[in-house]
């Protein structure tokens, strides 16, 4: 597919934000703008979508989210490049950080203080996280109805490089391609993708609803969401971890849903008696 359909969203442009941050939502994709720019037609006559601003980008195209309407091409071109150079210089820098660290033997101690670090910064995206689902976000209630889907089409792949200034908050993003199932979108993420593009960081996302790509710099909202990291090690090392931490998280679960389960027997047991034999 040639071209997608998409919403866009920030403070101050047509479609604004409420909570202020820059936002796309993929809407499908198309062998060309016509079939694009026709499936739109159909959807808003059939009333199956709100009629807020839609775009036909390019798939594989670099764009940039402004944050107000009178951004030119040329600053947002000149944005795109600047933000794609500075995210590969980092990219490299973190590559020859880790392999420098895991290339070292720790002690005891310092695994310690790494727990201890990892902790805390958990704590800190927890509550960044219970901040940020109390906050009114009012796109996200803009209607889609299933029948405006595109069929095959229910995951996305998607690079986001993010703004480091935060006062402008304009990131960059890229929409590859849509999947049926997320597995294939992912496999099409760790095994043709990331081959491909070594410095934009590559997750798989929901279509058809708003996606906040500066929320990417907060682990706590991004566990959940398939990623591909930019480099093999490093994305074995994390991919591992991250399965052994839902292991843990699924036996804790486990037992206590077994837990409950007995209260929920003698509950229902005791109900079966009359009051004297409650009593007992």
């Amino acid at each position: 597919m040639n071209c997608v359909l998409v919403n866009i969203a920030h403070q101050g442009i047509q479609c604004q934000s409420t909570n202020g941050l820059p936002a796309i939502r993929a809407m499908g994709f198309f062998p060309s703008r016509d079939h694009a720019y026709n499936h739109l037609k159909k959807i808003l006559k059939r009333k199956l979508a709100d009629e807020i601003p839609y775009f036909v980008i390019d798939a594989f195209s670099k764009f940039v989210i402004p944050s107000t309407m009178d951004r030119t091409e040329e600053y947002l071109t000149r944005k795109a490049k600047t933000l794609y150079e500075g995210n590969m210089q980092k990219n490299q820098a973190e590559k020859e950080k880790f392999q420098k660290r895991i290339g070292t033997t720790m002690d005891e101690k310092a695994i310690l203080d790494d727990f201890k670090r990892l902790r805390k910064k958990r704590e800190e995206e927890a509550e960044e996280k219970q901040a940020f689902y109390q906050q009114d976000v009012q796109e996200d209630d803009t209607f889609v109805s299933r029948d405006a889907e595109v069929r095959a089409q229910r995951y996305a792949a998607v690079g986001i490089i993010n703004d480091p200034d935060k006062s402008l908050n304009e990131p960059m993003v890229c929409i590859y391609a849509g999947f049926e199932t997320e597995d294939t979108c992912v496999r099409y993420i760790e095994d043709t993708l990331s081959d491909e593009e070594e410095s934009m960081h590559l997750y798989c996302v929901d279509m058809y609803q708003w996606l906040y790509p500066t929320l990417t710099d907060n682990k706590g909202l991004m566990q959940e969401i398939p990623q591909s990291y930019r480099h093999t090690d490093l994305n074995n090392w994390m991919n591992g971890k991250k399965n052994q931490e839902n292991i843990i998280k699924k036996i804790k679960e486990t037992n206590s849903n077994y837990k409950n389960s007995k209260k929920q027997e003698v509950v229902v047991d005791s109900d079966e008696f009359g009051d004297d034999e409650q009593k007992v």
